[in-house]
C-alpha cells in the first residue's frame, strides 16, 4: 500500500495547478477550467460536469454525437472538449508511458478514486509494458462492481495487447482485498491465460493510496 505523503491542503484549482501541475487537478476541476468562460450558472455547471464525467467513463472513443446528447450541453462546450482531446492526441508525452511498478499504474488511474461508485478499469499494455489504452469496463454500486471477462478482454484482444492491469476504486476509502475481489481476479487470470494476455496486477485505489494484489502475493 502506498499513501499520499502530501499534507498540503490546497482547495483552489489554481493553487493546485501551481503546486502539482495540471495532473494534480481532479477530473471535475479540469472540465470546470474548460467551461468556466461560458458563464453557466453554478448548479447547471455542476450538473453538466457530472454528466460529462459519466459519459467519458462509459464511452470510448468520444464522439461528437455522444457529447451533443448530454443534457445541458451546447455546441461551444462540445468544440472545447473535442479540441482538448485532439490536442492531447496530437502532442502526447514524447516518451511512451511505461508501467514498471504499481506506483506507475496508480499515477495513471488515481483520478478514478474520486468516483462515488466502484469503477472497474482495464489498463492495456504492449510487450514493453507501455500503455495502449485505459478504459472503464463496469460501473457498479457504492461498494461493488462486476464485469464479465469478455468485457474485460474485448478491446485488449482487438488491440493485440500482451498484458492488462485491472484496477477498481473503493469509495469507502478502505484498502482491503475482499474474498470476492480475489475470486474474480483469479477467474480473469485464467481467462487471460487462454487468450495469451497476462493479468499483471489488480490494484485497489482510493484518494489516499493503493493496494497491489501482485505485491500482496494474491497474483502469482
Amino acid at each position: 500500500m502506498t499513501e499520499n505523503n502530501s499534507d498540503l491542503k490546497l482547495s483552489q484549482p489554481n493553487d493546485k495547478l501551481t503546486y502539482y501541475g495540471i495532473r494534480g487537478l481532479s477530473d471535475r476541476e479540469i472540465i470546470r477550467n474548460l467551461i468556466s468562460s461560458l458563464s453557466l450558472e453554478q448548479d447547471k455547471q455542476d450538473n453538466l460536469i457530472e454528466s460529462i464525467i459519466k459519459a467519458f467513463d462509459r464511452n470510448l472513443p468520444i464522439k461528437p454525437e455522444m457529447l451533443s446528447s448530454i443534457p445541458g450541453m451546447n455546441p461551444k462546450i462540445v468544440k472545447l472538449l473535442l479540441s482538448s482531446l485532439e490536442l492531447g492526441r496530437r502532442w502526447p508525452a514524447r516518451k511512451s508511458r511505461q508501467i514498471r511498478t504499481p506506483d506507475d499504474a496508480y499515477a495513471e488511474i488515481r483520478h478514478y478514486a474520486q468516483r462515488p461508485q466502484e469503477h472497474l478499469i482495464v489498463v492495456a499494455l504492449n510487450g514493453a509494458h507501455e500503455i495502449m489504452f485505459t478504459q472503464v469496463v463496469s460501473i457498479g454500486t457504492v461498494n461493488m462492481t462486476y464485469a464479465h471477462p469478455r468485457e474485460i478482454f474485448a478491446d485488449a484482444v482487438m488491440a493485440r495487447a500482451t498484458g492488462i492491469i485491472l484496477a477498481h476504486n473503493h469509495p469507502s476509502g478502505v484498502l482491503m482485498v475482499s474474498a470476492e475481489d480475489a475470486s474474480i481476479t483469479k477467474r480473469v487470470i485464467s481467462c487471460g491465460q487462454l487468450l495469451g494476455i497476462t493479468v499483471l496486477d489488480h490494484i485497489i485505489i482510493t484518494e489516499h493510496g493503493h493496494l497491489s494484489m501482485k505485491a500482496k502475493g494474491i497474483i502469482p
